[in-house]
Formats: structure tokens, C-alpha cells, sequence
């Protein structure tokens, strides 16, 4: 009896130590990712506004590398940097919430109308194309 309460015991401490791990685990980051689709900003928004909702059963969730021109970069909430890229389209841009650490993300001294290759989630289109913990590829 001594024995199974034992077995018991070990086997909730080490559930509960792996439900622990699970629930402050960070979120996976694109860094490392493959992206699923590379495209440029203006193919990106076409591909939304020709089809909402084929365009996003292709990209939500997704990793998408956006090669294009910077519109706009936006120092946001926390030190966390926001790219704006150029998609040809006065009314609609492709904002990147960037992943990477202030410090980091200023040492690449990007400025307006830059070239830049800009990796991570989409999660739709509002007015702009919105993409979530994005990096700086190359």
C-alpha cells in the first residue's frame, strides 16, 4: 500500500512540475523557423484583398518572410519596435511587431526606404496586413 502511495505521489510531483514547465514555457519564436511562404508586401496584400478568406486559410499562423521597402519604423509599448513595409498602397501596409530587443533592432541603424527581409506569424489583415513576432532576416 506504502509502495503505491508512493508511486502516486512521484507520479503527480512529476505532472505537476511538467504542467509548470508547459504553462510559463515561452512562445516558439520564428527565428529558427522555416517560413512557409516568401512574398513582397504588394503580393501579400493582393493576395488579401483578391480573397480574405482563401488568403487567410494559406497564411494565418503561418511563418511568412516579407521581402520589401520600409515605410515607417514605430517605436511601440515595452522598447518593442514596429516595421512598417511598403505594399504599394497608400490605404494598406504590412505592420511587423518585432520580436527582437530594442537595443538589437537599432544596432542594424535601418531607416526609411531601406530594403529588408522580415520573417514571422501573420495573424490577418485589419486595414493593414498584420504580422506578430517578426525578425530581421540576413
Amino acid at each position: 500500500m506504502k509502495k503505491l502511495l508512493l508511486l502516486a505521489l512521484i507520479i503527480a510531483v512529476a505532472g505537476g512540475g511538467f504542467g509548470y514547465y508547459m504553462w510559463n514555457k515561452a512562445p516558439e519564436g520564428v527565428a529558427r523557423k522555416r517560413p512557409e511562404f516568401t512574398v513582397t508586401p504588394a503580393a501579400l496584400l493582393a493576395d488579401f484583398e483578391n480573397n480574405e478568406e482563401v488568403a487567410n486559410a494559406k497564411y494565418l499562423g503561418k511563418v511568412v518572410q516579407v521581402k520589401g521597402k520600409i515605410l515607417e519604423i514605430i517605436p511601440g509599448e515595452d522598447m518593442v519596435m514596429q516595421v512598417i513595409l511598403d505594399t504599394g498602397d497608400l490605404m494598406s501596409r504590412v505592420s511587423c511587431t518585432m520580436e527582437e530587443e530594442h537595443s538589437k533592432f537599432l544596432a542594424r541603424n535601418l531607416k526609411k526606404d531601406d530594403m529588408v527581409s522580415i520573417k514571422g506569424f501573420c495573424t490577418g489583415k485589419l486595414d493593414d496586413i498584420i504580422m506578430e513576432r517578426c525578425v530581421i532576416e540576413g
